[in-house]
Parts: C-alpha cells; sequence; structure tokens
C-alpha cells in the first residue's frame, strides 16, 4: 500500500514539474507604478522582458499574481508561461542584469518549482553558503551540484544526493 502511495506521489511530483517547466516567476515586480495607475502587469512585463532581451520581443502566454496582498506594500509574486524552451533560458541567464538598473534592482527572475524541488534548492544554497564560509572560492552551483572551476577543469565538489 506505501509503495503505491509512494508511486502516485512520485507520478504527480513529475508531471508538477513537466507543467512547471514553461513558467517562470518574477519577484518583487512592483504592482502598481506611481503615476501610472491603471497599467496592467502584462504590458509592463512584456516592456521589461523585451528591454531585457535586447529589443527581443518576447511571446508570453498568461500572466498572473499569485499570493495574497499583505498591504505590506510588498508586491505579489507572478507567474509568467513562456512557450519557447530556449527564450525562457535566455531570460533566466539575463537575469542578472536587473540588479544593475536602478528601477529593477529589487526585482528576481527565477524557475517555477515545486515544494520538492525548493527544498532541494535550498539544500544547496545552505551548503554553499556553508563551503563559501569556510574559505572555498570560485564555487558555484551548476545542475544540482556545487562546482568548482580550476584551470578550465570542472571539479564536483557536492552532489545533492551526498
Amino acid at each position: 500500500m506505501r509503495d503505491d502511495l509512494r508511486f502516485k506521489a512520485d507520478i504527480s511530483e513529475e508531471m508538477d514539474r513537466v507543467n512547471r517547466k514553461k513558467n517562470l516567476i518574477i519577484m518583487g515586480f512592483p504592482e502598481t507604478v506611481e503615476g501610472r495607475e491603471g497599467e496592467d502587469d502584462d504590458g509592463r512585463l512584456r516592456l521589461l522582458l523585451k528591454q531585457l532581451m535586447d529589443g527581443e520581443p518576447v511571446r508570453i502566454g498568461t500572466v498572473e499574481r499569485f499570493g495574497k496582498e499583505t498591504g505590506t506594500g510588498k508586491p505579489r509574486p507572478v507567474r509568467i508561461v513562456i512557450e519557447n524552451q530556449m527564450v525562457r533560458r535566455n531570460i533566466l541567464l539575463k537575469a542578472k542584469r536587473l540588479k544593475e538598473r536602478s528601477d529593477t534592482k529589487d526585482v528576481y527572475i527565477v524557475p517555477d518549482l515545486t515544494r520538492a524541488q525548493q527544498g532541494e534548492d535550498k539544500k544547496l544554497r545552505d551548503k554553499l553558503k556553508e563551503l563559501r564560509k569556510n574559505g572555498q572560492t570560485n564555487l558555484k552551483i551548476q545542475k544540482g551540484e556545487i562546482v568548482h572551476y580550476d584551470n578550465g577543469e570542472k571539479i564536483v565538489v557536492y552532489k545533492q544526493d551526498q
């Protein structure tokens, strides 16, 4: 019976991961811009992504805010669907540029992860912090591993399943 439930949970998790592969989450994106009341998230996000992609328009599907309005002024995250996987990947690669602009320094673009993936990601980031605290340098997370590059050679320092 337990194996059957575990199998169903594994299938459900995998289906959820596949469904989220097209999604990106934008954190810190203001809900309204002062002096520009009534402008929707869709248009402002399209403009932001176009600027991020060096003027190339990005075809996006649904745009939705999720979570409760807290009244603290903290913007709710936005989920967008990007149909083209290469465009999605390029957006994630270029998302670091948002820190350089004063109007988007608090905006982050991340993949849409399941709860299980979020837990795995958190463990990796915590391990990376620990390794850096212990004096190791030139480390980064890559495909579920913490790696170090030495003279162009990739050395795996930590694997998720250790």
